[in-house]
């Protein structure tokens, strides 16, 4: 019940407010129509005022009398009919007003192309300094924890024996070529960056030249593009500075390396001479690497900057006489260029071959002056370590030349030069490809002499050693003999020791040296000898005794 009398208060409202108004406007439009009347206005006038107040009738107040009357007509006693005219009187509110929120977000959020740009530079220049920033904090704490752990091993005790000294030795010289591949790093980063803002800067003036021709704002066009550039720069920027940051923080974690092994054990280096020498070549190898790949990443780099300028400061072309004139005599000294480099390969083989033949010769004569075998491997090892060296270094200058001969056939694109840059780029790679050959097969020469001292020290040591030789000399033959060991090992050259040995007449070759010698045992022979071979007059050794 309450709701049926709720639902006819609603109803009745409305039609007393709509009747009230009607009577408003009735009074309204007699006093209207009087005045004309005073003025002796035709009742026109009277028919047009009350037509434009119709035509001003709130569009909710109609809206509201249809829908009651249609209530009228229906069962108006019905519970659920006061909150349905409300709903329908709302949701035509909120669709009017929904449409006039939607265009306005409409309007207000759309962005132009130049905005959009703006926005993502924006973004682009603090995710790169945010990306800086981290890897800088990132290199800080590195360095912090890395002072903080030597200063705690610092406090037990620091090494000073030779082994010590030698893997510190060992340590430094592969720090050394990290920190060479750090701070090739770098150098890399800054080439591609350069690279990449002379694409950008490009990018800028070409639209400068390349103004559409329907644009309604120019300008517009520009700045877009100076925009978009600004954003990459940014991010080439960066990448150069969070390049520099790894390099510290790597060459911090170098230098804590060098500085932990000053102050741990050392690891076990019998050889450390050897060892050193080993780091070395393989630090050499590194370093010429990272070199190497500097000189790549700038070729590269060159040649990019050189497509990016060319479009608005053309290279001048080359006249077409001059090009062949340069080709012709790029031609002659390419030609020299592989006929000299072919040849040195050719007689670094033939030494090479030379090397093994007398390698393999060597075995089982020639003296060993090592105490040990394993003195002999190391060596070996050292010569091994050395040779493969020299053949990675040339490889990596190999890719140098290679690099810098491909830049400047990119730049004879450009400019009309190409034919004679091929050319001269063959030369030139041949040359360098003849040159890793060349080393490879010096390389090989020297590393069969190393396998045979190794094969010549398993049989030589069984038949003697230098320094045992030297030992025995001084303590069973140089009191009779009447000669210190210089003296008597200088009585013969190394070729007229060899010959006498072989001939199995040592023994009686040294009473003839020394008369007064009696008592020479068989068992001291081959070390005897070892040692006069050694220190015989045209080796150039003196020995200590």
């Amino acid at each position: 019940m309450t709701k049926m009398l709720t639902s006819s208060i609603l109803v009745s409202t409305l039609l007393f407010t709509y009747g009230c108004e009607k009577k408003d406007e009735s009074k309204v439009e007699k006093q209207e129509i009087q005045q004309v009347h005073k003025k002796d206005e035709p009742q026109k006038i009277v028919k047009e005022v009350t037509s434009e107040k119709l035509k001003t009738e709130p569009t909710v107040v109609n809206k509201t009398m249809s829908i009651v009357k249609k209530q009228e007509i229906q069962q108006v006693d019905k519970k659920d009919e006061p909150q349905k005219i409300v709903k329908e009187i709302t949701s035509e509110k909120l669709k009017t007003e929904s449409t006039i929120v939607n265009k306005t977000i409409s309007i207000v959020k759309t962005p132009t192309a130049l905005e959009l740009a703006k926005n993502e530079s924006k973004e682009k220049i603090i995710q790169s300094v945010e990306n800086v920033d981290k890897a800088r904090a990132k290199t800080v704490e590195t360095m912090k924890a890395n002072v903080k752990e030597v200063e705690i091993l610092r406090a037990k005790g620091a090494n000073h024996d030779i082994q010590g000294k030698a893997t510190v030795a060992v340590v430094e010289t592969t720090a050394i070529s990290d920190i060479a591949k750090s701070v090739a790093a770098v150098e890399i980063a800054k080439s591609i960056s350069a690279g990449e803002i002379a694409h950008s800067v490009a990018s800028v003036e070409s639209a400068k030249r390349n103004i559409p021709t329907n644009s309604d704002n120019p300008n517009e066009h520009i700045e877009l593009a100076k925009a978009k550039a600004t954003g990459d720069i940014a991010e080439s920027v960066a990448s150069v500075e969070i390049a520099k940051a790894k390099a510290v923080e790597d060459i911090a974690n170098s230098v804590k390396k060098v500085e932990i092994a000053k102050v741990i054990a050392p690891t076990n280096l019998p050889y450390p001479e050897q060892a050193i020498k080993v780091a070395k070549a393989v630090s050499a190898v590194e370093i010429a690497k990272s070199v190497a790949a500097i000189e790549v990443a700038r070729a590269i780099s060159a040649t990019e900057i050189a497509k990016a300028v060319s479009p608005i400061e053309p290279i001048k072309p080359i006249s077409t006489q001059e090009i062949t004139k340069i080709t012709q005599q790029a031609q002659i000294n390419t030609t020299q260029k592989i006929i000299t480099s072919v040849k040195a390969t050719n007689e670094a083989k033939a030494i090479a071959a030379t090397q093994i033949t007398k390698s393999v010769k060597s075995v089982a004569t020639t003296p060993v002056k090592e105490k040990s075998l394993d003195e002999v491997k190391a060596n070996a090892a050292v010569v091994v370590a050395q040779s493969t060296a020299k053949v990675e270094i040339a490889k990596t200058e190999a890719s140098t030349v290679a690099a810098k001969e491909i830049l400047k056939t990119e730049i004879g694109k450009l400019n009309g030069s190409e034919k004679v840059a091929n050319v001269l780029a063959i030369g030139n790679i041949k040359q360098a490809v003849e040159n890793v050959e060349t080393t490879k097969a010096q390389s090989i020469g020297d590393i069969a002499l190393a396998a045979a001292s190794v094969e010549s020290a398993k049989v030589a040591l069984k038949k003697g050693n230098v320094a045992k030789g030297q030992k025995l000399y001084l303590k069973k033959l140089k009191k009779a003999c009447g000669l210190n060991g210089a003296k008597f090992a200088s009585k013969h050259t190394q070729k007229e020791w060899k010959e006498i040995q072989e001939s199995g007449n040592f023994i009686k070759e040294t009473q003839n040296i020394c008369p007064n010698v009696k008592n020479f045992k068989e068992k001291w022979i081959n070390d005897i000898y070892q040692f006069s071979y050694e220190y015989a007059n045209d080796s150039g050794n003196v020995p200590s005794c």
